[in-house]
C-alpha cells in the first residue's frame, strides 16, 4: 500500500493522469460486488441484478421521500431551481458574511486529518490519496469551494452521494433478506465533506441560539463524550452525599427513518406523498 501511496505522489508531480488514476483505483477500498439477493414488496425474491437494483430504488425512495429521475433530468431540475432563486431576487438580497466562507486552510486541515482506510464516494478518491499533499489538492479544489461560497450553490456531486446498505449487527440472520434488516449509509465524496466541514465550523456560532443547552454531539466542544462526563459526575455526586440517583436511557428505534421529510422538504404535494404522511403518522389515508 505505502509503494502504491509513493507511485500516486509521483504520477502526480509529473501530471500523469492515467497513472495516477491506477493508482487510485488500487488505494481505493471500494470493492465492486455481487448484489445481494432480496425479497420484493410482494414477498418473491428478487434474483438478477435488474431486479435487485430495481428494488432497493424503490426502497431508498419510499424510505428518504424520493422520486425516481436520472442524473441529467436531477441536474436540471437542480439549475432551474437556482435560477429561479436568482430571478426571483431571493439570493441577490442574501448577506454573505465573509468569516463564514471556508477557507483554504480548513479545507487542507481536513485534507491532512483524513482517516484512512474509510469508504470513498462516487468520485473514487479515498482520503488516503488527499492526504498524501494536502496543501496541493487543497489549492486545487478551493476556486471550487470560494465558487460554491459566492455562488451559494455548490455543486451537484456534493449535494448527496451513494446510498449503500449495510446489514445491521453484521451477521447474516434468517430474515436478512427483507430490506428493512439493513441500515442504509450514505457515502459522500471526501472535497464535497471537507466543504461541508469548513462551512459547518464557519457558521456554527451562528447556531448557538437555535440549540439547547443541554445538547451534546453537534456544538463546537461539545461532543458526545460530555454527556457521559456530566453523568458519571451527577452519580459521584450523588455517591458521596449518599443520595438516591437513577438515570434512565432512552433510545428511538429508526429515529433518522422516522422523520417525515414532507414537513421539511420541498416539493409537490401529489395524493401518493399525502398517503405516505398518513402511514408515517398511522392516520387513515382516506382522512
Amino acid at each position: 500500500m505505502k509503494e502504491v501511496q509513493v507511485k500516486a505522489a509521483k504520477a502526480f508531480a509529473r501530471n500523469d493522469q492515467q497513472e495516477l488514476h491506477v493508482c487510485v483505483r488500487r488505494l481505493s477500498p471500494y470493492k465492486p460486488r455481487a448484489p445481494r439477493a432480496v425479497l420484493q414488496e410482494d414477498g418473491t425474491l428478487a434474483r438478477t441484478a435488474v431486479e435487485i437494483a430495481q428494488r432497493w430504488q424503490n426502497y431508498f425512495a419510499d424510505k428518504m421521500s424520493g422520486t425516481m429521475t436520472t442524473m441529467a433530468d436531477l441536474a436540471k431540475i437542480v439549475r432551474e431551481r437556482q435560477a429561479k432563486r436568482w430571478s426571483d431576487g431571493t439570493l441577490a438580497a442574501a448577506e454573505l458574511r465573509i468569516d463564514v466562507v471556508p477557507t483554504r486552510q480548513s479545507l487542507e486541515a481536513y485534507f491532512a486529518g483524513g482517516r484512512t482506510g474509510k469508504a470513498c464516494g462516487e468520485d473514487l478518491v479515498p482520503a488516503d490519496v488527499l492526504k498524501l499533499a494536502p496543501r496541493k489538492f487543497a489549492e486545487i479544489f478551493f476556486p471550487i469551494q470560494l465558487k460554491a461560497s459566492l455562488r451559494f450553490e455548490e455543486p451537484l456531486a456534493w449535494k448527496g452521494g451513494g446510498l449503500s446498505a449495510i446489514l445491521k449487527g453484521g451477521k447474516l440472520a434468517p430474515g436478512a433478506l427483507s430490506c428493512d434488516k439493513f441500515r442504509d449509509v450514505l457515502v459522500a465524496d471526501n472535497v464535497g465533506k471537507g466543504f461541508h466541514s469548513g462551512l459547518r465550523a464557519a457558521t456554527m456560532e451562528y447556531a448557538g441560539d437555535y440549540l439547547e443547552g443541554a445538547q451534546f454531539g453537534g456544538p463546537k466542544h461539545l461532543g458526545c463524550d460530555f454527556a457521559s462526563h456530566a453523568l458519571r459526575s451527577l452519580e459521584r455526586h450523588a455517591a458521596e452525599r449518599k443520595m438516591c440517583f437513577a438515570a434512565l436511557f432512552t433510545d428511538v428505534i429508526g429515529a433518522f427513518a422516522a422523520v417525515v421529510r414532507e414537513f421539511i422538504l420541498p416539493g409537490e404535494w401529489t395524493t401518493e406523498r399525502a398517503a405516505r404522511v398518513c402511514r408515517m403518522l398511522k392516520l387513515d389515508e382516506e382522512a
